[in-house]
Formats: C-alpha cells, sequence, structure tokens
C-alpha cells in the first residue's frame, strides 16, 4: 500500500490531521467518485476514511511519502 503525508489546507483538514494523524495509508484508487465532478486520482485513505483528491483537494494537501 502507499503512503500519503497529509498538510491540512483549511479548518476542517487540520482538525482531521489532528485528530487522525498526518500519515495515512491508501486503500483503493478511483479515477471518478459519485460525489464531485472534480477529475482524479482520487484516494480512499486510511484511518482517516475518507476520499482525497490527489491533485487538488479542497481540505488537503496530499504528498507521496517514500518507504525507507
Amino acid at each position: 500500500m502507499q503512503k500519503v503525508e497529509l498538510i491540512g489546507k483549511t479548518q476542517k483538514g487540520r482538525n482531521r490531521v489532528r485528530e487522525k494523524g498526518r500519515f495515512a495509508m491508501v486503500a483503493d484508487v478511483s479515477p471518478e467518485v459519485f460525489f464531485s465532478t472534480k477529475h482524479g486520482p482520487w484516494l480512499f485513505i486510511r484511518p482517516h476514511e475518507r476520499w482525497v483528491n490527489q491533485n487538488n483537494d479542497d481540505d488537503f494537501e496530499v504528498k507521496s511519502v517514500r518507504e525507507e
């Protein structure tokens, strides 16, 4: 599984990072989601249990983390 780092851009995003942590694992990837017209890729992340847009999310900046 891919690991990502989330950086909160909005108050909602910063609160979520504080509650669930800034690192997440990508459980699924989709080119589109039913609740948005934004182009993907969309990542379903855990433990946040939510979809985030990899390149243009409203609440988060999403960065790939390289495992060492």
